[in-house]
């Protein structure tokens, strides 16, 4: 009886394993359970985090690595379809996930089928980072590709919540900074959208 009410304590206060990332370390080879075993990309860790998991990340600029968008072609930098929360250990100015512009699209900023966009994130939390550089598919269509450089959420629920942040210098067919989500706190500047 005792273990079954700790074992709910523990899922009701959000006591999950935390996972570390540091863009310092040579590669993504350690187990990410500590600062000195972290990861080096934000989605190897993403990856190792379940339900109620936080995935705690150093200070840096984090523009390598990428993953399609779940029923998609578009490129990422994180692709997190769990709840867990992202959370840069230092807030968002010393925390970049950088994206990716398109090389051959000169028409609208970036956008193509070589972007990446910085986030895909359909639940949780994500406090304390700037999203910026990120850019979507060129086609004009009404769906995921095309939407959201910073950030895209296909949730219908104002998820994530997203605190702290700073979403900038993106570009997309359709919210150019971010499309979904609930923003807390969050500073969105100099994004393009091409159709709003």
């Amino acid at each position: 009886m005792l273990f079954g009410l700790m074992c709910g304590w523990g899922a009701l206060s959000g006591l999950g394993a935390d996972w570390h990332v540091d863009v310092a370390r040579p590669d993504d080879s350690g187990d990410g359970t500590g600062w000195g075993t972290a990861k080096r990309t934000i989605q190897a860790a993403v990856d190792l985090a379940d339900t109620g998991d936080t995935v705690l990340v150093a200070p840096g600029i984090y523009g390598e690595g990428t993953r399609v968008t779940p029923g998609g072609r578009l490129l990422n930098r994180v692709v997190a379809t769990k709840e867990i929360t992202l959370k840069s250990r230092d807030g968002a100015e010393k925390t970049v996930i950088l994206g990716a512009r398109d090389p051959s699209d000169t028409a609208f900023g970036g956008c193509g089928p070589n972007a990446a966009r910085c986030v895909f994130m359909d639940r949780g939390v994500l406090k304390g980072f700037t999203l910026a550089g990120g850019a979507t598919g060129s086609e004009n269509k009404e769906d995921l590709n095309n939407r959201g450089g910073g950030l895209y959420s296909p949730s219908k629920q104002g998820l994530p919540l997203v605190y702290d942040c700073v979403i900038s210098n993106n570009a997309a067919i359709r919210g150019g900074g971010a499309y979904g989500g609930a923003f807390h706190r969050c500073r969105i500047t100099r994004n393009r959208a091409q159709q709003n």
